[in-house]
């Protein structure tokens, strides 16, 4: 689809018009909104350029481009598109009347902005993050559509393609290639995009047996050695697969940009450990509560803390960790990109709402052994939550 135009100008109206709302909700007297980041120049315009957009409340946006403009102007459908070549090329008149300012602050370098602020002079800056986000976490129909086709592309790979792809002996490196490809082969666009400040992902995390465990700098319930201390992430070219072993497969899968996150589990060689079975069992039991509990007005701390309240200690001291280790959520919203609202976890009180699409992802580690657990994405619908990336056990036992 290169060089069209993916997004319909009512798909982009619709989603400018629902964020000015959501902004006025918040602000009464706001005036003026930037978008600079690409993530959100492409929720907003349709197309992944270097470039600023101005985002009026009583007027029309403006899209301006530094690079590429020919490419915004092919892929875009925002009326108003201006090349420049820096900030100063922006009118002075889209700065005379607003001195206050909404920002992406936790995502615009404070050089960036002050060359910005060079020509725009504005006195206040407040943060835009939490409206985008909001904004974005209610899907449209064709968002849906495209995590939709990731989901399915996702299933098939985890559940059909990697036990024919296992052989001892392989390197984590050698397998989670092999799956970076088949997702590419299938319309993936080979990227994880993270929203996290710092965070990198590259397909996911594929370990075998303890590798799981290895502490790990992403907030997650997974641990990866990953290619060396540079790169911590992806899988390991050291660790190769036993003839019994637990694999993990935490894979994002994208298309158009929108991501789904599912985990598989394998047993390979011989069915798991009894210890290793109950805990994975609990966490089935988890997943299909929280999913029960994913209903329209449903608050997502409550979920959240009713689910772990109910389990033992015992579970808990191994759950989404083990220690400092330990990562403090159920699950996260998706999107254009994998850690999105909301957030399944205590002390975030937003609402569940239709057409939110939301990752469960319950995991419980087994020192000895590796990690077990599931996890799946999840489309909000009217009267509960649709599982959209296949087999939800997620347990899948290969012996060759």
């Amino acid at each position: 689809m290169n060089n069209e135009k993916l997004i319909p100008k009512t798909e982009l109206d619709n989603r400018l018009n629902t964020f000015r709302e959501n902004l006025t909700q918040h602000d009464p007297n706001w005036t003026l909104a930037v978008v600079m980041a690409k993530i959100n120049i492409f929720y907003f315009t349709g197309t992944m350029q270097n470039g600023i957009l101005v985002i009026p409340r009583n007027a029309n946006e403006t899209f301006f481009v530094h690079r590429s403009f020919e490419r915004a102007m092919l892929e875009s459908n925002i009326e108003d598109i201006r090349n420049i070549n820096s900030f100063r090329d922006i009118p002075e008149s889209f700065w005379t009347n607003s001195k206050s300012v909404y920002l992406e602050t936790e995502r615009i370098p404070l050089a960036h902005y002050a060359r910005l602020n060079k020509y725009a002079n504005f006195s206040e800056v407040k943060p835009v993050e939490n409206i985008i986000l909001q904004t974005r976490a209610i899907k449209s129909e064709l968002e849906i559509d495209f995590l939709r086709h990731a989901g399915k592309v996702q299933s098939h790979v985890l559940e059909d393609i990697v036990p024919e792809l296992l052989q001892t002996g392989m390197s984590e490196t050698d397998l989670a290639s092999q799956i970076q490809m088949a997702f590419i082969q299938k319309g993936g666009h080979g990227i994880c995009r993270v929203r996290s400040f710092g965070s990198e992902l590259y397909l996911g995390q594929v370990c075998f047996g303890e590798s799981a465990l290895y502490p790990n700098p992403f907030n997650g319930p997974g641990g990866v050695r990953g290619l060396s201390p540079a790169a911590p992430i992806f899988a390991s070219p050291e660790c190769t697969l036993n003839e019994i072993q637990i694999i993990s497969a935490d894979c994002g899968s994208t298309f158009h940009g929108y991501h789904t996150d599912k985990t598989a589990t394998y047993a390979y060689g011989a069915p798991l450990s009894q210890k290793a079975i109950d805990a994975h069992k609990r966490c089935i039991d988890i997943q299909i509560e929280a999913k029960e509990k994913l209903v329209p007005g449903a608050i997502a701390e409550e979920i959240y803390n009713s689910i772990i309240a109910k389990q033992p200690k015992s579970f808990l001291e191994i759950f989404m960790g083990i220690g400092c280790e330990q990562a403090k959520f159920l699950g996260h919203g998706v999107g254009l990109e994998i850690d999105e609202y909301p957030v399944i976890t205590s002390k975030w009180p937003d609402t569940i709402k239709e057409n939110m699409v939301i990752a469960i992802e319950p995991k419980a580690w087994i020192r000895g052994e590796g990690m077990v657990g599931t996890e799946n994405t999840y489309l909000v619908n009217k009267t509960g939550a649709e599982c959209i990336t296949g087999n939800e056990q997620a347990l899948i036992t290969v012996i060759k």
